[in-house]
């Protein structure tokens, strides 16, 4: 939810860092057999699957793509 408000990748990177490192801190993730390297790949995967989900699509104004048909055409 809260990555949904981010617009930079960096404040996203930062997010997902955030997220993780307090896991960290609060030992949520003492009993969990993870590396360093296991969770620096996490963060990747987190970070590379949300950029995607919340990457949003420039959408050309209406009529560009009829013009551009017709343009095409004739």
């Amino acid at each position: 939810a809260a990555a949904s408000a981010i617009t930079d990748s960096r404040e996203l990177e930062e997010l997902v860092k955030e997220v993780i490192d307090t896991k960290i801190a609060e030992s949520q993730l003492s009993d969990v057999p993870l590396s360093l390297q296991d969770l620096t790949r996490i963060k990747t995967a987190f970070i590379e699957t949300l950029k995607h989900a919340y990457h949003t699509r420039k959408i050309a104004p209406i009529g560009t793509a009829e013009e551009a048909t017709m343009e095409a055409s004739g």
